[in-house]
């Protein structure tokens, strides 16, 4: 009888081991990725060399599973993936950090809006069964094909563009002044149109994206987009 109880009290006892054994998976960090606040993911742009640093921090092992890296932004229209790649196996052992290099990733409308977003990355295990913890960052996206118009037939020119030094605005003449500035990718007016001016200098201006906006005569917003060297 003692014998009975002392197996019966072993086998609870490795029951309840096995019940609290979990693997649990969180991204420790991001590189190479646009999460600095002076950075923008931009729509045209791949990622191409994006690595993310999943630690387990269970209590035990992760053996021969895939790992999948899901992200999301804004709108909430369901999780992308940064990475996912059935060839690739990994073991990571409880408290282990597993570097892991994704895939050419590219932003798109489809999962960003235009402007700041919070963005969510998660691992997760194809097989085994564990919990996750997810790392929570602001990304701010440009679209440059969704919203950016197409010359309407009395357009506003510009000259040159790509820019360096100045650029030259030719208005239509039904078109004032008041009615056009230009932002930066942060969304900041760095410049708005004085009435008879046509001359902008632009040497003190960050290399990068601008977009030039200005209202057409029958009130419909029109955006162009300028490029800075």
């Amino acid at each position: 009888m003692k014998l009975r109880h002392l197996l019966l009290t072993i086998l609870m006892a490795i029951g309840l081991v096995n019940a609290s054994a979990q693997v649990h998976l969180r991204v420790s960090s991001l590189s190479r990725f646009p999460v600095a606040p002076t950075d923008t993911a931009y729509e045209s742009l791949s990622y191409d060399s994006i690595q993310v640093l999943v630690e387990n921090i269970g209590n035990t092992i992760l053996n021969a599973d895939n790992i999948i890296l899901y992200i999301l932004g804004n709108p909430a229209s369901g999780p992308d993936i940064l990475y996912d790649d059935t060839n690739a196996v990994y073991t990571a052992q409880a408290g282990s950090v597993t570097p892991i290099n994704s895939f050419t990733y590219n932003f798109r409308p489809t999962h960003f809006d235009d402007g700041d977003n919070i963005v969510v990355v998660w691992p997760a295990a194809r097989y085994t069964p564990h919990t996750s913890d997810s790392l929570t960052f602001h990304v701010y996206f440009v679209s440059l094909l969704a919203g950016i118009d197409k010359p309407v037939e009395s357009p506003i020119m510009i000259a040159p563009n790509p820019i360096n030094d100045y650029i030259v605005l030719d208005l239509p003449p039904e078109m004032a002044s008041k009615q056009v500035r230009i932002i930066d990718h942060l969304g900041r007016t760095v410049f708005s149109l004085k009435e008879g001016q046509n001359y902008i200098p632009t040497d003190n201006w960050a290399p990068g994206m601008y977009l030039l906006q200005y209202t057409e005569k029958g009130g419909k917003q029109v955006t162009r987009r300028l490029i800075k060297n």
